[in-house]
């Protein structure tokens, strides 16, 4: 069985354990955030991604990532 990760780098395969782990991670910087905009048009709550750059010589990659899964489980 194997352990679930937050993310996974889709060019260079890192591995973030948890969100903490990739937030604290010096290799990444934030990009902005991109809102769905079909849901607006329908009416839904427009949470969008949130941009992040795996920034490494081997790697560069943009991560997308829901803005839902910063949210704290209270």
């Amino acid at each position: 069985m194997r352990n679930k990760v937050f993310k996974n780098c889709t060019l260079c395969g890192k591995s973030w354990e948890s969100k903490e782990t990739f937030l604290n991670d010096q290799d990444i910087d934030f990009n902005g955030h991109m809102i769905d905009r079909k849901k607006i048009h329908l009416g839904l709550r427009p949470e969008g991604l949130l941009i992040f750059t795996h920034q490494i010589d081997c790697c560069g990659t943009s991560l997308a990532i829901p803005a839902s899964l910063f949210k704290d489980s209270k």
